[in-house]
């Protein structure tokens, strides 16, 4: 009887150790890493929106955007999808960040991964507006805003939560409870990832056809250049370009409307930005590959610059400057991601805030 009451008092020991040593690294995280940083927020769906962020989630404001309060005015305005929102980098290195910390311009931040321009006409006409500012930019990424202009062929993660819960697949379901909640976690997570990415680039080279290593000098990546047009035949082209631009025109409709001026931030892929290195160090199969995209994004580019300046509105593109710096600075994760890293928002930052101080 003895011995069974040491067991079950060594085991209250250590799980009240093993939790005293949780709860003490939870607290360390949250005072060292800042939560919207790291932690998942909460998807909830929206009326008018593909979905929105819950408000207050994971220090996100009450709007559900990634401020850290709502302004009353705001100088500018940043519309627009991940690329904008600043997926890869801390909030404070988007490039609605740095163009604040450039400018001195108070920015709020628009933006969510997943949105698309039919999402960016109505923030604009019921959110942008409210927050009456002086100008409001718009940030068109060229690897999907254009070629899936209405977002419905993108994965909706609400979606995706749903069928995993219906499943009933309690490791998903935990993992995601941890993701929004824990950011001891969520931190080890992310480090444990980057500790992995070059097994894991070796990995996935050996196995998918359309994924190509590119090293070259200071760069290590990997480039997916089939993720623009891949398989589409010139009908689809045409019918995606009509929707976009169609979408682009309802945009400019409630810009004409309105006290603010808006301008249009072109944001290229990965591929684009990294053409100099590609065709320095590649097959000549896998630059065929990368050619194709860049052409195809080329041809996208044209139509929404065109467009745009057309109406009389201002077009920001930063591929030019993004190339420029891409010769001696990594501008993107050495992984499968195609957002830029804190560095490569660091330039499209620079690019606009040259152009807006004019």
């Amino acid at each position: 009887m003895s011995s069974v009451k040491n067991i079950v008092i060594n085991l209250l020991i250590v799980t009240v150790s093993s939790i005293s040593m949780l709860a003490m690294g939870e607290f360390t995280m949250r005072r060292v890493f800042d939560e919207i940083d790291y932690l998942r927020p909460e998807l909830v769906p929206h009326n008018n929106l593909r979905y929105t962020v819950a408000p207050y989630s994971s220090g996100h404001d009450a709007w559900g955007f990634r401020n850290q309060s709502l302004p009353s005015p705001a100088d500018v305005v940043a519309i627009g999808d991940s690329m904008t929102y600043g997926v890869s980098a801390t909030s404070a290195h988007s490039w609605p960040a740095w163009l604040a910390s450039m400018s001195g311009r108070n920015i709020y931040n628009l933006s969510l991964g997943g949105y698309g321009l039919g999402d960016y006409e109505w923030l604009l006409r019921n959110k942008a507006s409210a927050l009456k500012p002086k100008l409001v930019l718009i940030g068109i990424y060229l690897g999907n805003d254009l070629t899936g202009a209405s977002g419905a062929k993108q994965a909706n993660p609400l979606e995706s939560k749903a069928k995993a819960i219906k499943k009933n697949s309690q490791i998903l379901i935990l993992r995601d409870y941890l993701s929004r909640k824990s950011m001891l976690y969520q931190v080890t997570k992310h480090n444990l990832k980057r500790l992995s990415s070059s097994a894991r680039l070796l990995e996935k080279k050996s196995t998918k056809k359309m994924t190509i290593m590119l090293e070259a000098k200071h760069i290590q990546t990997v480039l997916e250049p089939m993720t623009i047009g891949e398989f589409l035949n010139e009908a689809d082209t045409l019918s995606n370009m009509a929707e976009a631009l169609s979408n682009l025109d309802k945009i400019m409709r409630v810009c004409d409307e309105s006290e603010f001026e808006c301008s249009f931030v072109v944001i290229p892929t990965k591929p684009s930005v990294y053409l100099e290195a590609a065709m320095q160090a590649l097959s000549d199969v896998e630059k065929s590959l990368v050619m194709q995209q860049v052409n195809f994004e080329g041809f996208i580019r044209q139509q929404v610059t065109s467009f745009c300046q057309k109406r009389g509105y201002v077009v920001i593109d930063v591929l030019s400057a993004m190339r420029k710096k891409a010769r001696s600075i990594e501008l993107y994760s050495s992984g499968h991601d195609v957002h830029p890293n804190a560095k490569g928002y660091n330039v499209i930052a620079e690019t606009i805030n040259q152009r807006i101080s004019k």
